[in-house]
């Protein structure tokens, strides 16, 4: 026997225990989960409302508004989302983009420049969409 094949032979045997563990911890972690579901169900049943909850992630790539101006960034949230978008992950997204570096002044900067262009209009709280003839353009895009 030669030593490429007692190489082989040793690959092979590793390969195989290493096959072994991950079935091995791909069962325990669906146990794991299967648990929490579990856990998690049992805490809403009994009226449980933390705040453990992840964050959501971007709806929206931060690297698509880079460059842009906020206004531009917001239409382009905005075409992404069927017209429409929410104050607070257009914030998440253009301090993810590094666009505003302060997140305490974000809402502020947001609303003035959402008055000031005005292709925007109020949705609901918090959400905002096209405006108008600004929707039909949109849509068309």
């Amino acid at each position: 026997m030669s030593q490429n094949d007692a190489t082989y032979t040793e690959l092979l045997r590793l390969k195989q225990r290493l096959k072994e563990k991950l079935d091995s911890l791909s069962t325990q972690c669906e146990e794991v989960e299967e648990q929490l579901v579990s856990v998690n169900t049992t805490l809403d049943l009994l009226g449980f409302r933390g705040n453990d909850k992840m964050p959501e992630p971007l709806v929206f790539d931060p690297a698509q508004v880079k460059g842009l101006t906020h206004h531009q960034a917001l239409e382009r949230i905005a075409k992404a989302n069927h017209g429409r978008f929410k104050i607070t992950e257009a914030i998440r997204v253009l301090v993810a983009a590094g666009m505003i570096s302060n997140p305490k002044n974000a809402y502020s900067i947001l609303f003035n420049t959402i008055k000031r262009v005005g292709k925007f209009k109020r949705v609901g709280p918090g959400e905002y969409g096209f405006g108008g003839a600004s929707l039909a353009e949109a849509a068309a895009k």
